[in-house]
């Protein structure tokens, strides 16, 4: 899957976006009650403005509003360590708010979606995987995927997010990006960059072993030769490697620190770090979904070969008449969880996912028809003055709607029979 693009039309569209997205996010925020957002600020002791812009974000389904007024105090507190605080002044603190509000709903929502689409190079990883013996053509692929994914895409985000952010290092956006893309806190994630890092060392050096053994002069002749930009930091027109030396040059960035590192290193270390797409196995026996068990009949036949993420879930929603009435809140739940992840995994959005899984049920039990618009549309209705989670709320809305449509009529079928 291609969903690279090229850096200086990726530039123009991420200016556009922020610009756009800061002033709605600006407006949403003006409309916020100020009950919770009050409480918030006693809480963490911070400006009104913050806390009203994490709330904000928490009813737009990015993250929970204590999550985001610490993402937001810590860009607030940097500001203040580089001798540069944000002015005292709601107008001034509100400004700093919703322009740092914009980069975490970009980076929490926008960003880990796209970072997550990098089938093509987990498939050409995978291949590799287990092999003493490298074939030098196929390190040449994944070391030309790799340099597409991030010089198209994540460096023009890197640059970006330093120059909206006033005395900022590699250091810092290698943190922020790392957090969003694991989901984790800034503290967790140093670690997870440090560990990264010896992790892509060692790829690379297990590359460089395939080209130095190689028999084939021809890869080190003037035909495999190309251009790399941003690695140490020399003009395009200067910039000429073969493949083993852009290998050599990496990894000489990669041993220094995070804060002497090109923009480009630092993309590097964040597609190492992404985590890599749920692999979906031809044959039954092995699942990354759910316990694998043999096809269910259906109608005298058997049922689903349990490949696709429904097709599990369709077997579970019949073994749930084995189970007590907290299979509501347990079991059918956590099964709904891992199909509504593993669908978004595969691409689709949140309520995008969770209306396929209505649509595709509806289908397998016969119950009426209902197509992905209208699922959708039910989700969003449901979804309605509703706060918090919204993974949690569109998984609960699912199971709520599961169980009184399938699992309670199954169940009082066998207390019939």
């Amino acid at each position: 899957m291609q969903w690279f693009r090229r850096a200086k039309d990726i530039s123009r569209e991420v200016k556009e976006e922020f610009e756009l997205t800061s002033k709605s996010l600006a407006e949403r925020t003006e409309r916020v009650p100020e009950d919770k957002p009050t409480e918030l600020a006693k809480i963490f002791n911070c400006p009104m403005s913050l806390s009203k812009v994490a709330y904000q974000l928490e009813l737009d389904g990015v993250m929970r509003a204590e999550k985001a007024l610490e993402l937001l105090l810590w860009e607030y507190n940097r500001r203040k360590q580089i001798g540069s605080p944000v002015v005292p002044v709601l107008s001034y603190e509100f400004d700093f708010a919703v322009k740092e509000g914009r980069w975490i709903e970009y980076l929490y929502s926008d960003l880990f979606r796209e970072i997550q689409k990098t089938r093509e190079l987990y498939n050409l990883e995978k291949v590799i995987e287990g092999e003493h013996s490298i074939p030098v053509e196929k390190v040449m692929h994944i070391l030309s995927e790799r340099e597409k994914l991030a010089n198209n895409y994540l460096v023009p985000v890197i640059k970006k997010w330093k120059k909206t952010h006033e005395a900022s290092t590699n250091n810092d956006v290698a943190i922020t990006l790392c957090a969003a893309v694991l989901k984790t806190s800034h503290s967790e994630a140093i670690i997870a960059l440090q560990q990264a890092k010896r992790r892509l060392i060692r790829i690379l050096r297990k590359f460089s072993e395939a080209f130095e053994l190689s028999t084939d002069k021809s890869i080190f002749d003037s035909d495999t030769v190309f251009k790399q930009p941003s690695l140490i930091g020399k003009k395009l027109s200067e910039e000429v490697a073969s493949p083993l030396e852009k290998i050599y040059v990496l990894i000489d960035e990669l041993e220094k620190s995070l804060q002497a590192m090109t923009e480009y290193a630092i993309a590097e270390i964040i597609l190492e770090i992404t985590p890599k797409p749920i692999a979906v196995e031809p044959t039954v026996g092995v699942s990354d979904y759910l316990i694998v068990t043999p096809p269910i009949l259906r109608d005298g036949m058997v049922g689903p070969d349990l490949k696709e993420p429904c097709d599990f879930l369709e077997r579970d929603l019949v073994f749930a008449k084995r189970r007590v009435i907290a299979v509501k809140e347990n079991f059918l739940r956590e099964r709904i969880r891992k199909v509504h992840k593993a669908l978004q995994n595969k691409g689709q959005g949140i309520e995008e996912s969770a209306a396929w899984i209505l649509h595709k049920i509806s289908q397998d039990f016969s119950l009426t028809p209902m197509s992905t618009e209208n699922a959708l549309k039910f989700i969003k209705k449901e979804l309605e003055n509703k706060e918090g989670d919204l993974n949690e709320l569109v998984e609960k809305i699912i199971t709520d709607y599961l169980w009184d449509k399938i699992v309670l009529p199954i169940q009082l079928e066998e207390k019939e029979a």
